[in-house]
């Protein structure tokens, strides 16, 4: 029953990762979508995944664990690296926007 629930547990895991991948690409393909995103929940599971790997490493030493965390780390990492993009983005339009001399005094883009 163990090495049943090991491997169920391991592939959640894989199929986990697999579920950020359309939000990537939506992120990577319109990034005024990130003002729908909260930075600081992706930003607190993270830290999570963090305190996870460390018990996994310095605790029980399950290596299942120890994979999925890392997986979970690197997804998550991925993620907050594409919206600081797409932030990124957004702000340097909206400055072209306002510095552009056809552009009214405030205006900003959406």
């Amino acid at each position: 029953m163990q090495d049943l629930l090991t491997l169920t547990y391991a592939v959640g895991g894989i199929a986990a990762a697999f579920f950020h991948v359309p939000q990537w690409l939506r992120l990577w393909r319109t990034p005024a979508l990130v003002a729908g995103i909260s930075p600081w929940s992706w930003l607190g599971w993270f830290g999570i995944s963090l305190n996870s790997l460390a018990y996994a490493l310095a605790v029980n030493h399950d290596r299942a664990l120890i994979a999925m965390s890392v997986l979970t780390i690197v997804c998550q990492a991925v993620m907050l690296g594409l919206m600081a993009r797409a932030h990124a983005k957004l702000r340097t339009a909206q400055r072209a926007a306002t510095d552009s001399p056809a552009a009214p005094l405030g205006a900003a883009m959406p």
